[in-house]
């Protein structure tokens, strides 16, 4: 036998082997093929889902990283303002206490006409405070008071008093000139002043 008639015979067995298999176990190959489709398009179908969930997931954590960078920049926009408000708020009641002070603070309005009848190059002749009569009805409750303020001023003339009284206007606390009374010949003025301020007893 030569060595091409003994592969022959081989070749010949082996193909006599798989048709015998094939056709014992026929009837399990499409099921088999069935379910190998099955696999590869589940495997297929999940890693497509998966990728889905990764960009997903993906696309959901840069959302709520903007949204955190986004809400601590109102926290920090908040908490500028609010900086902010106080600042405003502590420099406006500044102002107002030496506009409207918490006490009727005599002496110091005493003080401050003096120094504003010394600027004008007049002399401060007689000044008394007194706090006006209240009503019965006010007494004894908060709210704005009243101080009133009686001065003499002599060595004025008629360019000088509108100095004086513009200044008077112009002072930072709130002052109203109730009467005046100026004398040319002598060269005086009076005045009846009321200055304010703000009680919460």
């Amino acid at each position: 036998m030569t060595h091409g008639q003994t592969i022959e015979q081989t070749s010949t067995h082996l193909s006599q082997k798989i048709k015998f298999f094939l056709s014992r176990n026929f009837r399990f190959i499409p099921p088999f093929l069935g379910l190998l489709v099955f696999l590869f398009g589940a495997i297929f179908f999940l890693s497509v889902r998966l990728a889905d969930i990764k960009a997903m997931i993906s696309q959901k954590r840069q959302e709520q990283e903007q949204a955190l960078t986004i809400y601590d920049g109102y926290l920090n926009k908040l908490g500028k303002l609010k900086e902010s408000y106080a600042a405003v708020r502590q420099s406006e009641l500044d102002k107002l206490s030496l506009f409207l002070p918490a006490a009727p603070e005599v002496e110091k309005s005493m003080v401050e006409l003096e120094n504003i009848v010394g600027r004008n190059g007049l002399a401060l002749s007689y000044i008394k405070a007194s706090e006006p009569a209240e009503k019965s009805d006010t007494v004894a409750r908060g709210g704005i008071k009243k101080v009133l303020i009686d001065l003499s001023v002599s060595g004025v003339d008629y360019q000088r008093l509108k100095i004086f009284l513009a200044e008077l206007e112009n002072n930072l606390r709130l002052t109203d000139i109730q009467k005046i009374n100026y004398s040319p010949a002598s060269a005086t003025v009076t005045l009846s002043l009321l200055t304010y301020y703000l009680s919460v007893h």
